[in-house]
């Protein structure tokens, strides 16, 4: 199965995705992630706008400023395939700071917010909140082909261990998204792990954990 196999049958899932369905689900992933280890000992979350067919990160955002965190969000470079990050200071920013993108999506108005510099940021703990269209058993993650994500963090792999600083690679996807296993290839960036409205899998320890636990 090709990587646009495996977008055409997981897109053609989400069609069947109600409103409410979505908003309820993204609620219980979203506490999954605000209940785990991974964040509770992060400095840093570089979170994502999301669509309506993606988790909502809503609710992360909330916890995050709550608790002192640094909270992030990407702004895409025109006529490439990377981007850069934006710290948000309070919940306002993104409406007051952001404005829509080239793909009609959320992003950081680079003129009123600061960018995200992790020279500035020695030694800390930074949490990766990463959408995608599909994910599998396996931590793999497919995107929608363009390529930001895996430039953006196999970059900033390399810029961490410049400044010694923690990171972990989350997937955040409905349950619906995850598949037995998607095509892989060298420059693709795996998760650490993956969290969904019912389950967060680990995959450095294999270890599944249900919902409740």
């Amino acid at each position: 199965m090709t990587k646009t196999d495996c977008r055409k049958i997981v897109k053609e899932k989400l069609k069947g995705l109600t409103k409410e369905s979505g908003k309820n689900f993204s609620l219980s992933a979203e506490n999954f992630i605000c209940k785990s280890k991974a964040f509770s000992e992060c400095d840093i979350l570089l979170l994502y706008s999301g669509t309506d067919n993606e988790v909502s990160t809503d609710e992360i955002l909330n916890a995050a400023l709550k608790e002192n965190k640094i909270a992030a969000f990407p702004k895409t470079i025109p006529n490439s395939n990377r981007m850069n990050f934006f710290i948000v200071e309070e919940k306002s920013d993104l409406q007051n700071k952001f404005k829509k993108g080239k793909w009609n999506i959320l992003e950081p108005d680079e003129k009123l917010c600061r960018k995200f510099n992790l020279e500035e940021f020695y030694g800390k703990n930074i949490l990766v909140i990463v959408p995608g269209v599909a994910f599998d058993l396996n931590g793999n993650r497919l995107g929608h082909g363009k390529g930001f994500y895996d430039v953006y963090l196999s970059s900033l792999k390399n810029e961490c261990k410049k400044n010694k600083c923690t990171l972990t690679f989350a997937g955040l996807c409905f349950e619906l998204q995850l598949m037995e296993e998607i095509p892989f290839e060298e420059n693709d960036v795996k998760m650490n792990c993956i969290f969904t409205e019912s389950k967060s899998y680990f995959f450095e320890s294999t270890e599944k954990y249900s919902a409740g636990l």
